[in-house]
């Protein structure tokens, strides 16, 4: 797979989070911010060299607001998955990421972009920063979620980790 040039990287990067961020700041009009919702999930991770891992969600989200005539909500989450190795081959603890998305809202349905910052390297995720989409369905309180986490090629290896998660809300 080729990989970006060094000189594109840092410009890829801007346009990347001015695209994702343009639809958190449009809704982050601090006299009417309110959290939406909580969501605990839990499921599992791969990344297709490794295995499989359990993983664990928590994320807040706020109210969504109308940007371009679709209904944005942005997103905060931690994702913790078991079990990964070091790029060194070692086996180490828990995997954490932070993650901040804006979900795209349609009927049960939604499409998620966004950053995540993990704690350590992997194999799976070799940048401290990383990229994140995903897709999600849910019905009432319960939903389903999938997600995929990687540099996308922004430098070192690129695998990535996808998620599969339940979620439940409140």
């Amino acid at each position: 797979m080729k990989t970006l040039s060094a000189e594109a990287r840092p410009a890829v990067a801007v346009v990347a989070a001015l695209l994702a961020l343009a639809p958190t700041a449009h809704a982050l009009n601090l006299d009417t911010v309110e959290f939406g919702q909580f969501e605990f999930g839990m499921g599992v991770g791969s990344d297709l060299h490794s295995g499989d891992s359990a993983g664990l969600w928590l994320g807040a989200s706020l109210n969504p607001r109308r940007f371009f005539g679709l209904a944005v909500q942005p997103h905060l989450g931690l994702l913790a998955l078991d079990q990964r190795e070091q790029r060194n081959g070692r086996a180490r603890g828990d995997t954490l990421l932070v993650l901040v998305e804006n979900r795209i809202l349609w009927r049960n349905f939604y499409f998620s972009s966004g950053f995540a910052m993990r704690d350590h390297d992997t194999d799976a995720l070799s940048t401290r920063f990383n990229f994140v989409n995903g897709v999600g369905w849910s019905l009432d309180a319960f939903g389903l979620a999938v997600r995929h986490i990687s540099n996308a090629g922004t430098g070192g290896l690129n695998r990535g980790e996808n998620t599969l998660m339940v979620t439940y809300r409140w």
